[in-house]
């Protein structure tokens, strides 16, 4: 048996299931479209996210490396003139006869012999 002839001037029903089909394939190659623009759109939105967020830490990175610098720089110009004092002291006290004995070499050798000379 085969199937019933429509009467003349229906629509074929094959035809009528072809064109549901299509239809049907062409909503979802939109749909599909449409999550790959979305997706692409996303991965965009993310790149530039991700950017702005290493570019941001790289500047906070630079400002405490210069604030670093800044606070050695401080630190080392004190231990410099600590140094520079310290050795202005010694000085000094070298100037005034100082603690070593080499420092005084003079004054102990015409003590002792100061009276040979004579």
């Amino acid at each position: 048996m085969s199937e019933p002839t429509p009467p003349p001037g229906s629509p074929n029903p094959s035809v009528e299931t072809l064109k549901r089909i299509q239809m049907e394939e062409q909503s979802w190659a939109e749909r599909i479209e449409k999550a790959r623009a979305d997706a692409a759109a996303a991965l965009e939105r993310l790149r530039q996210e991700t950017e702005a967020v290493v570019h941001a830490a790289r500047q906070e990175a630079d400002r405490e490396r210069e604030n670093q610098l800044q606070a050695a720089r401080t630190a080392s110009a004190a231990e410099a003139e600590k140094i520079r004092a310290d050795g202005e002291r010694a000085a000094a006290e070298a100037a005034q006869g100082g603690r070593r004995v080499a420092d005084r070499r003079t004054e102990i050798l015409a003590a002792v012999f100061g009276d040979l000379n004579a």
